[in-house]
């Protein structure tokens, strides 16, 4: 038998058990206590059939800074496929004050839980009614529990459960008592405060108090709440955290620390007694002393590789008491280049060691000055010692010796060039094609990777749209710059291209289709016009076939538009194209279309 856990997060109270342990034979209610009749569990009122389980509801996600994050009300997978015997509860809350009881699905479905004080044999609720549902999700269609109607008890405490169950198919019976205590407070709330208001490096160490009360389910007045634990953090997830518990009044004192690196510094409190829960935080208020930045080794006139060098130094404070101390772990380390103008690079993650060290690398794209702080609350920004000057970049890259060959049979532009580099590298350049539209912008085409400092070939499929002209470029890599060629390439011969030949996915047998379009071409100023009086061929491949054959052809008319009808006698593809460019255009195709015969 597998255990049952649960993870969720509301605001206001939650209850939740893990529960594990033998089953035993079924037993009686408590003696003066009436047994409740068992619900049949395959009732329509009873059970929601598992072909249409309804999915469990989610529970709020606190916002406030310092709640954990939030999860799913779901309970996790706990019964392989055939699993034997009774199943296990598992007490939770989906709502805020709404208790009830989930239990895995085996092979012996519940019929009653009982509810009973802590210790207690005597029985104050029993719970009969229960609905199937599908697992918050879960990747497995038959993974599915069960959950109880809702649990309202009378009185403010801790209980436990047995469960009581029946195999619908061979009638046998069982129970078990072996259920986790859990703590019933609807409507449980905290208060919390913090020994100081005012927080800095010389001082991090305060002491929380606070109060934690519930509703009296039957008046209604808040009761304090005797023994829960109390976590105190600094922290979301709860690294830095503390641990008390509350008196006869609910009240807890617990001593606790900041670390002193915290960006938005707050003291936050929860309380989690058998999963029970509630929420309470306080902002507080840091005095920030001034940083100092000391950097180690050269910091002027370097030379750094493009993408960035190790630039390291020590973070350090003035303290109240008038001397220099380091910063300690955790603040983050920033660097922004600031000249020449309009150097807006900056680098930021890196983070003071205990000692206030740090190691830093600036993202150096081009000569000029780095200043190098921190970004704390903690800290004043330092205004001298932080300051690095470059004076040259290697690794630079330029693109040089640019051409553009005519097409090759099979419809291929092919480029060549070389790509040089101020420096050393074991990677190779990505050279990438760029093809400028009509509206002046460039759309990359191709990016493929060639050596540095020799000559290099790249071909592409020329493109079934206008394309004014193109470019090569070298990508930029983390160890090495980008760099343009200056020149706008374009081939001896003018571009020519179709408009998209939509053609039907079928047609019935000795239907016609009708081909149709406009066939244009570039003009040596480099703009589209329409290309007339060309003929143009309609070619088809058979399905199964590999070899394309000239079925008909048209001349263009004085607006380049073209137009042929065919009655197609098997499935297969059709293309329209273009082959008389000769030596002044370029030849041109449709994109193949796939036709069905019906």
């Amino acid at each position: 038998m597998r255990r049952i856990s649960s993870a969720l997060t509301v605001i206001g109270t939650t209850v939740a058990l893990a529960v594990s342990g033998a089953v035993g034979a079924v037993a009686a209610p408590a003696a003066g206590t009436p047994a409740p009749t068992p619900a049949p569990v395959s009732a329509p009122d009873a059970a929601v059939a598992p072909d249409a389980p309804e999915a469990p509801e989610e529970t709020a996600v606190p916002t406030a800074p310092g709640v954990p994050v939030g999860k799913k009300l779901s309970l996790q997978r706990v019964a392989a496929a055939g699993e034997t015997g009774v199943p296990q509860a598992n007490v939770t809350v989906p709502y805020v004050d709404k208790y009830q009881a989930l239990l895995n699905k085996t092979s012996m479905d519940p019929v009653r839980i009982d509810i009973r004080p802590a210790g207690s044999t005597k029985v104050v609720l029993s719970v009969s009614k229960f609905r199937l549902v599908r697992e918050d999700g879960s990747s497995a269609e038959d993974t599915f529990h069960w959950e109880s109607d809702p649990i309202v008890l009378d009185a403010l405490g801790t209980y436990e459960v047995d469960v009581y169950a029946k195999n619908p198919v061979t009638g046998e019976q069982g129970s078990r008592s072996d259920s986790r205590k859990f703590l019933y407070a609807p409507g449980a709330s905290m208060d919390l405060s913090s020994s100081k208001e005012e927080f800095s490096l010389d001082g991090l160490s305060a002491v929380a108090t606070g109060r934690i009360t519930a509703k009296d389910p039957k008046t209604g007045a808040r009761v304090p709440l005797e023994g829960v634990t109390a976590v105190v953090s600094t922290d979301v997830v709860e690294k830095n955290s503390f641990r008390g518990k509350t008196d006869a009044d609910g009240r807890f004192s617990v001593p606790f620390s900041l670390l002193g690196s915290e960006y938005v510094p707050y003291v936050a409190a929860r309380f989690i007694e058998d999963e029970g829960y509630a929420y309470a935080d306080q902002y507080l208020k840091v005095v920030a002393q001034q940083a100092f930045v000391t950097l180690t080794g050269p910091t002027t006139n370097l030379t750094m590789q493009y993408g960035g060098s190790p630039v390291r130094g020590q973070l350090t404070r003035l303290a109240g008491d008038g001397t220099v101390k380091p910063v300690g772990a955790g603040h983050i380390i920033n660097a922004a280049c600031v000249a020449p103008a309009g150097c807006t690079a900056s680098t930021e993650g890196s983070r003071t060691r205990a000692d206030g060290t740090f190691t830093i690398t600036p993202r150096v794209q081009q000569p000029g000055t780095w200043n190098i702080g921190v970004r704390s609350p903690w800290l004043l920004k330092p205004t001298t010692g932080g300051t690095v000057t470059i004076a040259r970049v290697t690794n630079t890259t330029r693109m040089t010796e640019e051409t553009v060959s005519a097409p090759t049979a099979d419809g291929k532009l092919t480029f060549t060039g070389k790509a040089l580099i101020d420096g050393t590298t074991t990677e190779s350049a990505y050279i990438q094609v760029d093809a400028m539209r009509p509206d002046g912008t460039w759309q990359a085409l191709r990016s493929t990777p060639r050596p540095f400092n020799s000559t290099f070939i790249v071909a592409i499929d020329i493109p079934k749209w206008q394309v004014n002209g193109w470019r090569l470029r070298v990508a930029e890599s983390k160890t090495f710059g980008p760099s343009t060629g200056t020149r706008i390439l374009k081939p001896s011969r003018l571009h020519t291209w179709f408009t998209p030949n939509r053609l039907p996915y079928s047609v019935p047998k000795g239907g016609g289709l009708t081909m149709k379009g406009t066939l244009y071409t570039l003009t040596p100023e480099g703009t589209a016009k329409p290309l007339a009086g060309q003929k143009v061929h309609y070619f088809f491949k058979a399905n199964g076939s590999t070899t394309w054959k000239e079925m008909s052809t048209s001349v263009t008319s004085t607006t380049g538009y073209y137009r042929r009808t065919v009655i197609p006698t098997q499935g297969g593809e059709w293309q329209v194209r273009f082959t008389d460019g000769a030596s002044t255009r370029f030849n041109s195709s449709t994109a193949p279309s796939s036709v069905s015969v019906l």
